[in-house]
């Protein structure tokens, strides 16, 4: 018996040490969210707060009944939309990520594409019917209805576009040469291949009947970069192209001798395909992950189903999330998504958090509208309109107890600092103008020290706390030219300014050295909206999910429950020992 007791004694003891180890590195994510992000920096953990349905909208289809099918890449599955916006699982695809898919109406199948090898499904899974060498690598695909061949494209610069019979034997290359091939269209009525180009900015039409080539427009988008351009033909021939950034943005129709515009889009550039069942053009933004609608017979376009990519997120002190979209705040709660205000006139640009927890949205505007928000969704003006310019960015200053403005002037381009004093708005004062700026963003440290990254020049600035001196701090910090328009964020535990880039968060330490990354995207792009809680957590958006970055490592208060709860063990093993040698 004594044995048996000094045995149990120490397996409580080595539990006792352990347990707050244990603690203290678990988190207990939702099981159907996928981990947000990866390589994080020692001692931080993301923990995926939200997540929409579909995740990662990467390609969709029309079936034979004019069925919506969708590729959810990154949640392994292909999910079918409804006219009510309901999303259902309409097949898994396993452990492939896929790039792209297409419907063969006389096969009545799904065939899916990925780097060089060709997909179709039976019952249970996809599998290969054809793979080619390397070199014969595809990206995009269109199906000929009338015998199921197929046409595909790379986005890779120097490629080629190529002609596959159903199975995914080669027939023939079409066109070599190809400078980024973002998407095909096919009007199989009249014959005609159309193809973007991202690298030129440009759309051609081919005919595949006297094998002559049209360039429709050139310099679109952003030439010289991979920025989509995404391009749909109706049943009656019409083609359609849709720009996200840069030249010629937003949704157009080509009307046979030039294209007109229709719409302005939102939320980034995807593949876009004509929908009988719709009758509208469907986009799978990559910004948005989600599906919009582009009818030409309206003048706005229609999200269908949920985003969370934003600039616009706060958390306060006791776990109210927030996000803005458009002109509706909403709250993220258990897993759900509620509606907080919804009668905004203007779409949210960013919110922000003073030191008492009171939560201010700016609004987008050709000026100035800042409103304070109640907890109980009621909302007031707190600044407007005061100071000249249209508002881009704003953030807190805890140390003077202010807001920081960054507004914006076209004539010529300049960027004004102001700091608003919270306890008396009226006291504004300018803190600084800065010359030849385009695109902007700021942020404000723990001494009052702003940030300005000016996205023209690729240059950090330090205004220091008191002065109105402009120094520049770091250059070339946006590596990608396609990044348009970023955020940023200080943070109190990196003393550095966090940088939002498309598939990662880059570190700038605002007291000398060089960058690194904090944490890679596991799943999806775009980052866009970060914000510093109270616990020095940063809650932040990708497409298609919210998630919280928290360091943990060797804290403080972590160290002394460790020590506490060690020393309680070693005490308990000594008292059964001691007791044990008494017996």
């Amino acid at each position: 018996m004594k044995k048996k007791g000094s045995r149990i004694a120490f397996i409580l003891f080595i539990i006792i040490i352990l347990s707050p180890l244990v603690i203290a590195d678990s988190i207990t994510p939702n099981p159907d969210y996928l981990d947000a992000c990866k390589n994080l920096q020692a001692g931080w953990s993301s923990e995926t707060m939200y997540q929409t349905n579909p995740l990662s909208p990467i390609s969709l289809c029309e079936g034979s009944s004019n069925e919506v099918f969708i590729l959810d890449r990154e949640a392994h599955k292909i999910v079918e939309l409804e006219l009510d916006t309901s999303v259902s699982t309409f097949h898994s695809t396993g452990n492939l990520s896929l790039d792209a898919i297409a419907f063969q109406p006389n096969a009545e199948r799904i065939i899916a594409i990925r780097d060089s090898a060709f997909y179709v499904s039976d019952a249970e899974a996809f599998h290969v019917i054809e793979e080619h060498p390397s070199a014969i690598a595809f990206s995009t695909l269109v199906v000929d209805p009338t015998d199921d061949s197929i046409y595909t494209g790379h986005w890779g610069n120097d490629t080629a576009i190529y002609h596959f019979d159903s199975e995914g034997e080669l027939l023939s290359t079409i066109r070599s040469g190809i400078q980024g091939c973002a998407q095909l269209a096919l009007d199989s009525t009249n014959n005609l291949l159309y193809f973007s180009e991202t690298f030129p900015g440009r759309i051609s039409m081919l005919n595949l009947t006297s094998n002559s080539t049209v360039v429709l427009t050139s310099g679109i988008a952003i030439p010289g970069t991979g920025e989509g351009i995404s391009i749909a033909v109706n049943p009656v021939g019409d083609l359609y192209y849709y720009v996200a950034e840069g030249n010629g943005r937003g949704f157009w129709r080509y009307t046979g001798t030039a294209f007109e515009h229709i719409m302005n889009g939102i939320l980034g550039i995807g593949p876009i395909l004509w929908s009988q069942k719709f009758d509208a053009v469907l986009c799978v933004p990559g910004y948005g992950a989600c599906v919009v609608k582009y009818d030409p017979d309206t003048s706005e376009p229609e999200q269908l189903t949920p985003t969370v990519n934003t600039g616009s997120i706060v958390e306060t002190s006791d776990g109210l999330l927030l996000i803005g979209l458009e002109k509706t705040i909403y709250r993220i709660e258990s897993g759900q998504i509620h509606e907080f205000i919804t009668d905004l006139p203007f779409s949210c640009l960013k919110m922000e958090l003073d030191r008492d927890d009171n939560i201010y949205a700016a609004l987008s505007n050709d000026s100035v509208l800042i409103l304070k928000l109640g907890r109980d969704g009621t909302n007031s003006t707190w600044f407007a309109g005061q100071v000249e310019g249209a508002l881009a960015t704003f953030s807190y200053d805890s140390k003077n107890d202010a807001m920081v403005l960054l507004t914006g002037r076209d004539s010529p381009t300049k960027f004004d600092v102001w700091r608003v004093p919270m306890s008396d708005p009226g006291a504004y004062s300018k803190v600084v103008t800065m010359e030849n700026v385009t695109n902007g963003a700021c942020t404000v440290d723990d001494s009052g020290n702003i940030y300005v990254l000016e996205r023209s020049a690729n240059i950090l600035y330090e205004i220091p706390d008191g002065t109105n001196v402009i120094q520049q701090l770091f250059s070339n910090v946006v590596e990608h030219a396609y990044l348009v328009a970023v955020n940023i964020e200080y943070s109190s535990i990196l003393d550095g300014v966090i940088l939002c880039r498309n598939d990662d968060l880059q570190v700038w330490p605002v007291s000398g050295g060089s960058s690194y990354l904090l944490a890679e995207n596991n799943i999806g792009i775009d980052n866009d909206g970060i914000f510093e809680n109270a616990n020095n957590e940063l809650v932040c958006t990708h497409s298609g999910q919210i998630y919280r970055l928290s360091y943990h490592e060797s804290s403080p208060t972590l160290l002394i429950v460790i020590g506490v709860v060690t020393l309680g063990g070693v005490a308990l093993l000594a008292l059964v020992m001691f007791h044990r040698k008494r017996g």
